[in-house]
């Protein structure tokens, strides 16, 4: 059940982030804008917002990815410690 719980938690992150990946196709890194092209200003900052609010559920989901691949890797070497008799 590891296994299952580490795969779903880590496929859930990878399209967390394929979907950043996403949003921030169309962040701009400078811009320079006139008034009259206000709506632009605002669309980066929707853009920005959106990525804020990504930025937890992928800490959070990286973290629990790699907490569960360490629990995995700790009861393999239990197990192949119990079978080696240490």
């Amino acid at each position: 059940w590891l296994f299952a719980a580490w795969g779903a938690v880590t496929a859930v992150l990878s399209l967390v982030l394929i979907y950043r990946a996403t949003v921030s196709m169309k962040e701009e890194d400078l811009l320079f804008l006139d008034p009259a092209e206000a709506a632009l200003a605002s669309n980066q900052q929707q853009i920005q917002a959106r990525l804020g609010h990504l930025a937890p559920y992928v800490r959070v989901l990286g973290a629990a990815s790699a907490g569960l691949l360490v629990a995995m890797a700790c009861v393999i070497v239990y197990r192949v410690a119990g079978v080696i008799g240490l």
